[in-house]
């Protein structure tokens, strides 16, 4: 199991060329399962299209998720499941809805790699409730147990603005707690149970 987690990946061009080196594969020939995070309105996915392509991905590489259709993604033949940024709750919700949370877990844990990108990776954490300080919940989520693939939660686009929010968290000492500025990464891969933050 491997987890790219960033605040900004493809949107900040030091976190980008982290993730690339990472995936360590021929980028015009990776297989890319798009799920994009919505706000409200609901969103389209084009713009993270077009980053994946200005980035090298491949147009006819990129399968582009439909919450509506969710069994329409379950055993492909991939590489990389990832989750863009938007709103938090949203997210999560449509997720688990689908019943896709499930399958995410299971692409994971049989090798496909997974990448978030701020909410992405808010969404494959323990819990997402701390959130509440960054992102409106505008769905109205009273579960806020997240996928639970990284032990741990994170307080992306970490800045001096958001400290106080991850030392109230370290009192609380309910979880591990993890900050990425929107240049870090973080690679987690269970087989060598080594976590890397730089």
């Amino acid at each position: 199991m491997k987890l790219l987690l960033t605040s900004r990946v493809f949107g900040d061009a030091i976190a980008t060329e982290k993730v690339l080196k990472e995936l360590n594969m021929d980028i015009s020939q990776i297989k890319i399962l798009l799920i994009a995070t919505p706000r409200l309105p609901y969103e389209g996915s084009e713009s993270s299209i077009e980053s994946l392509v200005a980035w090298g991905f491949k147009e006819e590489n990129i399968i582009v998720f439909d919450h509506n259709n969710a069994k329409e993604y379950c055993n492909l033949d991939i590489d990389v499941i990832y989750v863009t940024g938007g709103n938090t709750f949203t997210g999560l919700k449509l997720l688990k809805e689908s019943g896709f949370d499930k399958e995410i877990i299971k692409y994971v844990k049989n090798g496909v790699i997974y990448l978030g990108k701020s909410a992405g990776t808010h969404i494959i954490s323990k819990n997402i409730e701390h959130v509440i300080g960054f992102d409106a919940n505008e769905v109205g989520l009273t579960d806020f147990e997240a996928l639970g693939l990284f032990d741990g939660i994170f307080v992306c686009h970490y800045s001096d603005e958001r400290k106080t929010c991850y030392d109230k968290l370290l009192l609380e000492k309910k979880y591990k707690v993890y900050t990425l500025t929107d240049q870090e990464m973080i690679k987690y891969d269970s087989m060598t149970k080594k976590l890397k933050k730089y």
